[in-house]
């Protein structure tokens, strides 16, 4: 199963391979990411049910991590790639520096959640997800998360538009399950020598910054941070603070207080 990529950028020049989150979102929500680094090697993946992967195979953490590893390994400059992966993403990088640490040179874990949160009672069912699936196909419905999600202009909102109507039930409950069972995180992250950033927004949910802390105290070398004045979206609404950030870690470069606050 090969999923469908992209590469952008300078092909000669460090590596980025950027991993998008699940559900109704997919390679284009880093197109804000893409233009600013266009002096890197950008990888931008669609995870399988996702964009241009709509139809290559089933989605899951394992698989999507030997495809990213299989990427780096046959297209990274140098056989190394900083990695950076958001939401179900994120839950992607976490088991890539268990399994193929030695692929990464930087990794920016961005809002990964370790910690329980209510819905997940109701969404790790597959009658809920297929009730749910029908309701985020309702015009309204969709409407009102596309607002919600703040997107800086219209391509975005198209994108998430057309990736809403592919939602299928299965699609939803094989995402969540996954969520549900994996908040545990791996006790191999203490070997994790690769520096690593973990990142949510200052006005993402409690379970969400406690989760930075979680990941923070196993990872040797990694650092937790929060956006200020963030939201769970601010990759693309506040892009341009994102990339600085991004661009601070990965060239080893201290971050300006003035973008992010302390967890705790």
């Amino acid at each position: 199963m090969a999923i469908y990529l992209e590469e952008r950028g300078n092909s000669k020049a460090p590596t980025i391979v950027f991993i998008h989150g699940g559900v109704a979102l997919s390679s284009w929500m880093w197109q804000k990411q893409v233009d600013y680094f266009k002096d890197y090697h950008c990888i931008i993946p669609d995870l399988p049910e996702h964009g241009n992967s709509y139809r290559n195979g089933k989605i899951s953490i394992s698989n999507c991590v030997n495809e990213i590893a299989e990427i780096i390994e046959k297209k990274a400059n140098n056989g190394k790639a900083s990695v950076i992966g958001y939401s179900y993403g994120s839950k992607v990088i976490i088991d890539l520096l268990t399994s193929r640490c030695e692929l990464v040179s930087h990794a920016i874990i961005a809002s990964a959640l370790s910690r329980p949160v209510p819905i997940m009672k109701f969404s790790n069912s597959p009658g809920a997800m297929k009730l749910a699936s029908y309701i985020l196909r309702s015009r309204p419905i969709r409407q009102l998360l596309i607002k919600y999600l703040n997107f800086p202009c219209n391509s975005y909102r198209f994108n998430c538009s057309r990736e809403i109507s592919r939602l299928t039930s299965g699609k939803l409950y094989r995402i969540f399950h996954e969520f549900c069972h994996n908040l545990n995180l791996p006790q191999e992250l203490e070997k994790v020598k690769v520096p690593t950033l973990v990142i949510a927004g200052e006005k993402e949910s409690q379970p969400m910054k406690q989760s930075i802390i979680d990941i923070v105290n196993l990872i040797p070398n990694a650092k937790g941070v929060l956006v200020r004045n963030g939201s769970h979206t601010y990759p693309w609404s506040m892009h341009e603070v994102f990339n600085i950030i991004v661009e601070c870690w990965i060239n080893d470069k201290e971050i300006p207080d003035i973008f992010t606050s302390d967890v705790l």
